[in-house]
């Protein structure tokens, strides 16, 4: 049977970007490993708003960081994003 809220048996995390002195909770997560993987979805949700600095998944009991990934576009991904699609070229049908 599935129970819907907070247990008292869930380990719960907060997900937070940090931005120079800017904090954002982006969300809470229950039972998840306590690995900078957990994070990939908000990672790549930030990385094509175009956003920088760091992203924290945070026990909420503790308030310990358990996992951190840096929010950046590597040369090559920015490299993409400024150059244009290549126009796709119709051809005839025979």
């Amino acid at each position: 049977m599935r129970t819907f809220g907070r247990t008292s048996e869930q380990r719960w995390y907060r997900v937070e970007h940090r931005s120079g002195t800017i904090v954002r909770v982006l969300g809470q997560v229950a039972d998840v490993p306590r690995h900078s993987a957990t994070l990939d979805p908000w990672l790549s949700h930030l990385l094509r708003e175009g956003a920088q600095g760091e992203l924290y998944l945070v026990d909420e009991e503790t308030g310990e960081v358990v996992a951190r990934r840096t929010v950046s576009h590597s040369r090559r991904m920015t490299e993409r994003l400024r150059t244009p699609p290549t126009p796709i070229r119709r051809l005839p049908i025979m």
